[in-house]
């Protein structure tokens, strides 16, 4: 049987309503394109403790401590800087707004470069979140999915972004085709929801630093005045505050959710704080 783009067209809605969410009643929480956004879904079944209230500070210093591990001796962050700013001003609102029989899904992408610079690809990390006993669980259903030029090109060869993808939103039951790459973590109170998944995340949401870290700033309090520690710990918050401030006006930017005459105003404040 030839296979036409009406036959492709079908068979890609039945696998979307019998095996995945169907995107249709889903919530935008907030939208770039097609493939990239973060809504509220009805769950898999399972009672939330949703509406919940967290900070933004929390989901980032989160997601900042989940790294995927490239070989023995490297790791690199799970999301991307722009990926974390975005989930940490939006996911709040998503779990403030979502129902117990909800949960939070996400599909974001990222451009990485290779060949010197001269190709650009764009790549998704997709999944879902939701908090359950005082927890926050994430799901990951697709990391470092490449986008497929050849198939947008022969469905929209004008660009007009109208291509959607198909992602896998992590499951609580354990897919058989899914995300098993190794992660590790870099703060206490994250860990994984059972020993044969990598792709279910259980957080507490009071993340303090690994033993290790805390050792040093223990070294370096008994060699200096504790007045004198205290300054340099808040200069260091102040710094980083400001730092995550202008990446997050950045990934606002970008994301078209400020304008350029906002951008530029809400900058030279900051720089003025420095």
């Amino acid at each position: 049987m030839k296979i036409t783009r009406s036959n492709l067209i079908f068979i890609s809605t039945i696998t979307l309503l019998f095996f995945n969410i169907n995107l249709s009643i889903a919530e935008d929480i907030w939208q770039e394109d097609k493939n990239t956004y973060i809504k509220i879904s009805p769950s898999q079944g399972v009672n939330n403790s949703h509406p919940f209230s967290l900070s933004n500070e929390a989901v980032s210093k989160i997601l900042t401590s989940i790294h995927v591990k490239k070989s023995s001796k490297s790791t690199e962050l799970l999301f991307s800087e722009e990926q974390i700013t975005l989930l940490s001003n939006y996911l709040p609102i998503a779990l403030s707004k979502a129902a117990s029989n909800e949960d939070v899904i996400f599909a974001l992408s990222q451009k990485k470069s290779s060949l010197g610079g001269l190709k650009t690809s764009t790549y998704y990390v997709s999944g879902s979140a939701f908090v359950s006993e005082g927890k926050l669980n994430i799901l990951i259903g697709e990391h470092n999915k490449v986008a497929n030029r050849a198939y947008e090109m022969a469905y929209d060869p004008t660009n007009q972004g109208i291509v959607e993808y198909d992602f896998n939103f992590g499951n609580r039951i354990k897919p058989k085709f899914g995300f098993d790459t190794p992660v590790s973590f870099t703060a206490n109170g994250l860990t994984l929801a059972n020993n044969n998944r990598n792709d279910w995340i259980v957080s507490e949401l009071d993340v303090q630093p690994m033993p290790s870290m805390a050792k040093n700033t223990m070294m370096v309090s008994t060699n200096a005045q504790p007045t004198v520690i205290k300054a340099s710990m808040q200069e260091n918050e102040k710094s980083d505050d400001l730092v995550a401030r202008f990446k997050q006006l950045e990934a606002l930017k970008n994301a078209n959710l400020i304008s350029e005459e906002e951008y530029k105003m809400k900058r030279e404040q900051l720089i003025d704080e420095l």
